[in-house]
């Protein structure tokens, strides 16, 4: 797998439209030589932008190819917003799971387990989960330990505390 089908995989057409759009307008209007330099049919981003169709995988790869050689920057930084995004869905998703399920176990042990993970997983993140979704990690962290103590489990749940560098400056 190339570099670039690695990262094609995590864009989806409208991703890849959006791109092809920005960087036509940095080319100052100047479309029509940039699509035949690279063989995409006017018809064919035409249908993109009127969602009549998707992007084909193999133009994506075209695509992405071309604007990570001709706009690296804005390219690498719509890439790591995607995959910014996509990783905070999934660890949420992670952490709500975990979190659903520690209210079904049958004994504290299973518990335990399932709390200390949610507390790994949250530590290991939580560059991830700072200024973007902690208010609701802490609740769950609050309502765990709410749980625990109503069934009478031993566990607190550790505590995180991040600071940002103005905070700190402030400090």
């Amino acid at each position: 797998m190339s570099y670039v089908e690695k990262f094609v995989n995590y864009m989806d057409s409208d991703d890849i439209a959006k791109l092809f759009d920005n960087y036509q307008k940095m080319l100052e209007d100047n479309r029509t030589l940039e699509d035949k330099q690279y063989g995409i049919m006017t018809k064919a981003i035409y249908d993109w932008k009127n969602k009549k169709e998707g992007i084909k995988y193999s133009t994506k790869i075209q695509i992405l190819e071309t604007l990570l050689e001709r706009n690296p920057v804005d390219t690498f930084l719509h890439l790591t917003n995607n995959l910014h995004n996509l990783s905070l869905e999934t660890l949420l998703a992670s952490l709500s799971t975990l979190y659903e399920k520690s209210f079904e176990v049958k004994s504290e042990s299973e518990f335990l387990e399932l709390a200390k993970l949610f507390e790994s997983i949250t530590c290991k993140y939580s560059g991830l989960i700072h200024n973007n979704r902690e208010l609701e990690v802490s609740q769950m962290s609050r309502k765990l330990y709410e749980f625990a103590k109503m069934k009478g489990y031993n566990w607190k749940p550790h505590r995180t505390i991040l600071y940002d560098l103005d905070a700190v400056k402030q400090m």
